[in-house]
């Protein structure tokens, strides 16, 4: 078990807690500009709003910050392929802060952004609908309402395999095949990655140019984070870690 699995485990015991009186949070925070200061400014933000909403409901919260790579111009080439996509695609959209323009009010959703959300185990405390009407509440989680998801655990499960199963999911890292997901927390369809890979009017179009500089090849893969992207993504989690004296500042940790 990860060792924020053991985290878990130990409030739990201590607390003796069981399934009837956890949660399971998700909260899609904001998607950024890939500049690593707006980054874990971003994460903090989050991670101060989080604690606002423990405090004044009186509930404990524990997990982590997640960082992952979305496309939103592959996104949008996937959805003409499905309307399955169509909704992850508008709300990660809203995700995006306006700026202005020649006076207008615009969102650049094209390219490669960071989508900075997090995953939390939730002890409610009989207090469920109070706490996620407090969240709903906030501003920054009410640009869309896809923004704010508290579930019950999996009542069919042990107590201890749902720990298990949340602190890996929390701790997987968003993008753990150094590839785009479809949209968040989910992959594509084998039949749809392949159409993808097949389809010349698909997938991100990048292409490696031979040394007379006149052939063009598609990437063997469509979805593969680039070197930059990598690189941007080690830095992120680099400072976020950093956060705390013992590099775990991707925690967060709220309530009593």
């Amino acid at each position: 078990m990860s060792r924020l699995g053991v985290d878990m485990v130990s409030y739990c015991v201590s607390n003796r807690r069981q399934n009837d009186d956890l949660k399971f949070l998700t909260l899609l925070h904001e998607v950024c500009e890939l500049n690593v200061e707006r980054v874990i400014d971003s994460a903090q933000r989050m991670r101060e709003l989080i604690e606002f909403a423990c405090k004044e409901v009186k509930v404990f919260a524990l997990g982590v910050v997640e960082i992952e790579l979305v496309n939103l111009t592959l996104l949008k080439r996937i959805q003409e392929q499905t309307d399955v996509e169509k909704r992850n695609l508008h709300v990660l959209c809203d995700l995006i802060p306006p700026t202005e323009l020649d006076g207008l009010v615009v969102r650049n959703a094209e390219g490669t952004k960071a989508l900075v959300h997090a995953h939390l185990l939730v002890d409610v405390r009989g207090k469920a609908d109070e706490f996620e009407a407090q969240l709903k509440k906030i501003g920054a989680w009410r640009k869309t309402g896809y923004q704010v998801r508290l579930e019950p655990l999996h009542s069919n499960k042990s107590l201890w395999k749902n720990l298990d199963g949340i602190a890996k999911y929390g701790t997987k890292g968003g993008n753990e095949t150094l590839r785009y997901k479809a949209g968040f927390g989910r992959d594509l369809s084998e039949d749809l990655d392949a159409k993808m890979f097949k389809t010349a009017k698909l997938g991100r179009r990048d292409r490696i140019k031979t040394a007379d500089d006149e052939t063009e090849l598609t990437l063997e893969d469509e979805r593969s984070l680039t070197v930059g992207e990598l690189a941007f993504l080690n830095e992120a989690y680099e400072r976020l870690m950093t956060l705390r004296r013992d590099r775990r500042g991707y925690l967060i940790r709220a309530g009593k």
